[in-house]
């Protein structure tokens, strides 16, 4: 008997298999709202794997090849033409079956003769990988924000032929929880609005040529020259992130995913019915009446959201938190009729989450965040510390005195931390402690200049 009834022997091969070149094995189209359209494919570690089903199509057609080279009846199409249909393979005996079958299927299988060739998932190497597509810490933040006077996010959609819609409406969808129609504020909409102002901050403090304009394809970091090339000519993802400007390396551009994301944030009840406010447009020559138009506005109502922001620095939380300080505070408004006074809103922190992946169990992390820098430093994988150099990662002490979180519970497992406060006050500090990191990093980069 050929077959598998009696066991004859076993050949084992193992062995590493290098990336000359980069390579990709797709995972299918993302429906992530963070990261790349098309993602690799990942193990339950979130790192990449080649795996066994891709190795062995790829050698089973090389084989195939090389077989059709010598004889084309040494290997058969496999999809068009089997050497052996399963309807005539039914009314053979298994050394008859065998004996038909091409070489290629005896080895790597069909639908009549199981496989002899089996090829395990390829895992990636930790001492020789430096962390690609790591995930090292995640910032979770989930508030309320509730107008403090009218606002308003303009759908877009005229109110047209019909008298009785207001000339301008308020952005409407489908509410999550209870399927009615309810207006919402769109996270592009509040990113938008969180970008612009970080990016006056670091203007402000490192000049025009300190951020960018994504804008401008004269200033934009995704237009410059060294981000065009392809292939084996385009840069690495190190020299991409050191490269563009600090909004970019935070919110990201075309030329890199964004590490922050900021989901739709609905009413706690779906909200539909609005008061509608009535406004004269001013002649800016005469002073007098022009026309008159109407417009939805929501004056009460309390929207949930939350700010997810993964792999980050600390001085990027920093910098969030100067511009959520100023949101708390009234010195930033949101949507249309900024200028008319319309757009003021009320922040209330309920719960900061922050996960560490591979964060070492003697570290303190229930009083201290750690950001990208301070994690790699931690690691005793030389490529992974190497990532700080790379990547220009900052990398600041803890205090050694004081506690930068009050944290209300730490969950600590085998691969991950995370520590969590839930109090709005001790939320907003420890987001605020982040700002001498900011601090630090300004002063680096203005020495680095001069």
């Amino acid at each position: 008997m050929t077959g598998f009834d009696i066991f004859h022997s076993r050949l084992i091969v193992s062995g590493y298999l290098e990336t000359l070149t980069p390579l990709r094995i797709g995972a299918g189209k993302s429906t992530s709202a963070v990261g790349a359209d098309q993602p690799v494919v990942k193990d339950i570690f979130d790192r990449p794997i080649i795996p066994g089903s891709s190795l062995k199509g790829a050698l089973r057609s090389h084989m195939e090849s090389l077989l059709r080279s010598l004889y084309p009846a040494l290997a058969c199409d496999f999809i068009n033409t089997p050497c052996l249909t399963e309807k005539a393979a039914q009314t053979l005996d298994d050394a008859t079956v065998i004996g038909e079958t091409c070489l290629c299927c005896r080895l790597f299988g069909s639908n009549n003769v199981a496989a002899k060739l089996a090829l395990r998932d390829l895992e990636v190497d930790a001492d020789t990988w430096g962390g690609q597509y790591l995930l090292l810490n995640t910032l979770t933040l989930k508030f309320t924000l509730e107008p403090n006077g009218p606002i308003l996010i303009k759908s877009g959609k005229e109110d047209g032929a019909n008298p009785t819609l207001p000339n301008m409406n308020f952005v409407r969808a489908t509410h999550p929880k209870s399927g009615a129609s309810t207006i919402y504020l769109p996270g592009a909409s509040l990113k938008g609005v969180i970008r612009s102002h970080a990016e006056r901050i670091i203007r402000t403090l490192l000049g025009e040529q300190g951020c960018c304009d994504p804008l401008n394809k004269q200033s934009a970091c995704g237009d410059k020259s060294e981000f065009k090339q392809r292939g084996d000519d385009a840069l690495p993802s190190h020299k991409v992130y050191r490269t563009i400007c600090p909004a970019c390396q935070m919110f990201g551009h075309t030329v890199m995913a964004s590490r922050f994301l900021i989901p739709d944030a609905y009413p706690t009840n779906a909200i539909d019915v609005l008061p509608i406010r009535q406004m004269v447009a001013i002649d800016r020559r005469s002073g007098g009446s022009v026309n008159t138009f109407t417009m939805e506005v929501c004056t009460e109502g309390q929207f949930e959201g939350r700010i997810i922001v993964r792999n980050f620095e600390r001085w990027q939380v920093g910098l969030l938190a100067l511009v959520l300080r100023d949101l708390r505070e009234g010195r930033l408004s949101i949507g249309f009729g900024k200028s008319r006074g319309l757009g003021q809103v009320k922040l209330t922190f309920s719960e900061l989450a922050l996960s560490y992946t591979g964060l070492p169990t003697d570290e303190p992390a229930e009083s201290y965040v750690y950001g990208v820098g301070e994690i790699l430093s931690t690691s005793t994988n030389a490529a992974r510390k190497g990532m700080i150099a790379d990547y220009g990662f900052s990398v600041v002490d803890p205090p050694p005195t004081s506690a930068e979180l009050v944290p209300a519970s730490v969950e600590r497992d085998w691969l991950r931390t995370e520590v969590i406060l839930d109090q709005d006050e001790t939320i907003f500090a420890a987001l605020w402690n982040q700002v001498g990191s900011w601090a630090q990093y300004v002063e680096a980069r203005q020495g680095a200049v001069q």
